[in-house]
C-alpha cells in the first residue's frame, strides 16, 4: 500500500528556513564551503526549473536536477546535499503523462508525497541519507571547484533531457550545465558523487535484508 502525505506546493521558488537551528548538525565539515565565488547569481534571479520543497530548503550545499523533456516529460530527479544538515535528499517526481510509473512498493526509508504542481498532480518519491565526515567533505570539494570556475558557453543541442548542478550559499547560487547531459569533469564528479551515496546505501539494505528459502522434497 502506497503512503501518500498531501503536500501543496507554491509556483515560485520555495523560501529558504532555518533548518539546521531546528537539527543539529551531526558531521562539521572539515572543508570550509564557498569561501571564493565567481559569476554567481544573487536572489533577484531564480533558477528556470523550481525544486521540490526538500531540496528548496537547502541554504548551504548544491543539488543535481535532472529534468525529462519532449519523450521523457513527466519525469524529473533532483539529488542534493544540505551542508548545515549533513544530509543529502533525493526526491523522484513522476507527473503526467508519467504518474503510471510510480513504483507499488517503496525503497525502505523512502516516503510518497502527493502534489499539486503547474502539470498537475504529480507524486514524489523522497529519500534522506545522513553522511559520514568523509561523504561530506568531499562533495564539498567538488562544489568548491565548480563554484570558481568560470562558466562555459551554453549549448543547445537536440535533446530530451536537462541536466545542471545548482550550488546554493545563502541567498546566492550558480548553475552549472542546461539541456543535454552534466558537463564532463567536476559537474559530473559531484553528479556521480551523489548518485553513488544513495545507490551505495540501497545496495547495502538490500545485502541486509532477509532470505527467504524453501526446501522441497520429490
Amino acid at each position: 500500500m502506497k503512503m501518500l502525505i498531501l503536500l501543496l506546493a507554491s509556483g515560485g521558488f520555495l523560501a529558504a528556513t532555518d533548518r539546521a537551528a531546528a537539527q543539529p548538525v551531526s558531521m562539521h565539515p572539515s572543508v570550509t564551503f564557498a569561501a571564493q565565488k565567481a559569476y554567481a547569481f544573487d536572489a533577484s534571479r531564480k533558477p528556470f526549473f523550481t525544486p521540490p520543497e526538500e531540496i528548496g530548503t537547502i541554504r548551504h550545499g548544491a543539488y543535481h536536477e535532472f529534468v525529462g523533456l519532449f519523450i521523457n516529460a513527466g519525469l524529473a530527479t533532483w539529488t542534493g546535499f544540505d551542508v548545515d544538515r549533513a544530509e543529502a535528499v533525493k526526491v523522484q517526481r513522476y507527473a503526467p503523462p508519467r504518474t503510471n510509473l510510480v513504483p507499488d512498493v517503496l525503497p525502505a526509508g523512502s516516503t510518497l508525497v502527493r502534489r499539486e504542481i503547474p502539470a498537475g498532480e504529480s507524486f514524489d518519491l523522497v529519500t534522506r541519507k545522513q553522511l559520514t565526515g568523509a561523504q561530506l567533505d568531499r562533495l564539498i570539494e567538488l562544489a568548491n571547484r565548480l563554484w570558481v570556475k568560470t562558466p562555459a558557453p551554453i549549448l543547445r543541442p537536440a535533446t530530451d533531457v536537462h541536466n545542471a548542478i545548482i550550488l546554493i550559499d545563502g541567498p546566492t547560487w550558480k548553475d552549472v550545465g542546461g539541456p543535454g547531459l552534466l558537463p564532463a569533469g567536476d559537474a559530473q564528479a559531484l553528479g556521480n558523487e551523489l548518485t553513488t551515496i544513495f545507490t551505495a546505501a540501497a545496495s547495502a539494505e538490500a545485502s541486509q535484508a532477509p532470505v527467504e528459502t524453501t526446501n522441497s522434497s520429490r
